[in-house]
């Protein structure tokens, strides 16, 4: 029992935990406000290669990329609240 060693303390310094955040979160949450505001451009980002021609996407495919986003950007930032007051 003397010779216990205590639990070491592994989770990361303050600074990497907010690097971090402001590195990924902040842009991925600016990512999903334009997807938001212009969801046929956020939905060909990136694939704009795999067509001819300009596609048009449908109002269901606008619908369904600006619900995806909401949704996205609700969880996020719900997962940025409980870090930050934890």
């Amino acid at each position: 029992m003397d010779n216990e060693q205590p639990i070491p303390d592994f989770s990361p310094h303050p600074f990497a935990e907010w690097f971090i955040i402001i590195v990924l979160v902040v842009p991925l949450i600016a990512l999903l406000i334009w997807m938001i505001k212009e969801p046929e451009e956020g939905y060909l980002f990136g694939k704009r290669w795999m067509f001819r021609s300009e596609p048009e996407l449908s109002e269901d495919g606008v619908f369904f990329t600006r619900l995806s986003s909401i949704i996205a950007l609700a969880i996020i930032l719900l997962i940025l609240l409980v870090f930050i007051f934890r």
